[in-house]
């Protein structure tokens, strides 16, 4: 599948590796998902050797945030609910994925995911609320790339 990087044009907090996070995020515009790889290095350790569960959500919501604005609705955070399923380990490759689930006017429902090499570790579900060019905060595409390399 085609897969677009995440551009953004300000430094972003859960994108430009804040805290220890090794992120990069794409877009699938076939599927409107979007899709994140992520290494959670020592600086987001909770219990030993493993993630913090404000870390893990950052991903989530970063992905869940990412597939709205990439399918075109500049958005902010009004409220999520994680379920953590098992531990994230640290310095291991993940894999997530945010999708639009329904859209009720400026309101846009949202559902992530989170997976690590033993499946599932977490998801959530995010209500974001669309937002105005007020703020100035741009977001765009990449070139085109192959998810096979």
């Amino acid at each position: 599948m085609p897969l677009r990087p995440l551009v953004h044009d300000q430094t972003c907090f859960a994108c430009s590796g804040g805290s220890d996070l090794q992120n990069r995020f794409s877009f699938d515009a076939d599927t409107q998902t979007s899709h994140g790889e992520t290494i959670f290095g020592p600086g987001c350790q909770g219990s030993p050797g493993l993630a913090h569960g404000g870390a893990v959500f950052t991903i989530l919501d970063e992905v869940m945030g990412s597939a709205c604005w990439l399918a075109g609705m500049p958005v902010m955070t009004g409220r999520a609910t994680i379920h953590y399923k098992q531990p994230v380990p640290l310095n291991v490759p993940m894999r997530s994925l945010g999708r639009v689930t329904a859209i009720d006017g400026k309101k846009v429902h949202v559902h992530g995911e989170l997976h690590g090499p033993s499946g599932l570790c977490a998801y959530s579900e995010g209500l974001f609320i669309r937002i105005d060019g007020r703020y100035g905060w741009t977001v765009r595409l990449g070139e085109a790339n192959d998810a096979a390399e």
